[in-house]
């Protein structure tokens, strides 16, 4: 890389420019992490914290990768947080040419 020719990214997820519209469902004990962070008279937490923090598990999103329908081409599968449906998406290159 060098000044002439930088290296740049584009986030195309932005505004759904990706065509995804996957939105994570946060987990109970983020939420109220969240709430609390930035809250005058709240205490700030730190990673100590955190960690012995009782939770309780309610799953934890992730995907999984491989070829749902055999067609050749892999699919995505996305877990989500608790009371919120997951996602399949079918990749159709082979079939249409497009993702």
């Amino acid at each position: 890389m060098n000044h002439q020719n930088p290296i740049t990214f584009t986030d195309i997820a932005i505004n759904d420019g990706a065509g995804i519209t996957y939105r994570r469902q946060p987990s109970a004990s983020e939420q109220k992490f969240t709430e609390l962070k930035g809250v005058p008279g709240e205490p700030t937490y730190g990673f100590p914290e955190v960690v012995q923090t009782p939770i309780h598990s309610r799953g934890i999103p992730g995907i999984a990768i491989f070829d749902y329908d055999n067609d050749g081409d892999e699919d995505i599968y996305v877990t989500n947080g608790p009371n919120t449906n997951n996602s399949l998406y079918s990749n159709q290159l082979i079939e249409t040419g497009t993702l």
